[in-house]
């Protein structure tokens, strides 16, 4: 996947990052193995979503996982540990509060 566009990575953890392309805003969400390419109101919607853990239901794996969360595509489902959601969120919410910090400052100009 080629970008070309300028990228700011906004916040890093060890598991994953969130970047933003300052010219299309796409925010590039990477978090262990998965990466999620959302626009503003995308990235909103997942967040309410993991938030509210709607779409998501208990799902045992031999594998560490506990929940299945459902996409809007058809037979494509995420695996997530409570951890791993929590995690994700926590990154996700790190980020939604640098972006509204960042818009106050751009109107106090």
């Amino acid at each position: 996947m080629t970008h070309q566009h300028p990228f700011k990575t906004l916040l890093e953890k060890e598991y994953g990052y969130v970047g933003v392309c300052e010219i299309c805003k796409v925010y590039h969400i990477a978090f262990k193995n998965i990466m999620f390419c959302l626009n503003e109101s995308e990235f909103e919607w997942f967040r309410q979503l993991l938030t509210e853990k709607r779409m998501m239901e208990a799902y045992e794996t031999p594998h560490g996982k506990e929940l299945i969360h459902y996409t809007p595509l058809s037979n494509f489902y995420l695996l997530f540990s409570h951890d791993e959601v929590s995690e994700l969120l926590t990154l996700m919410n790190e980020v939604a509060l640098t972006v509204e910090a960042r818009k106050m400052l751009k109107h106090v100009n």
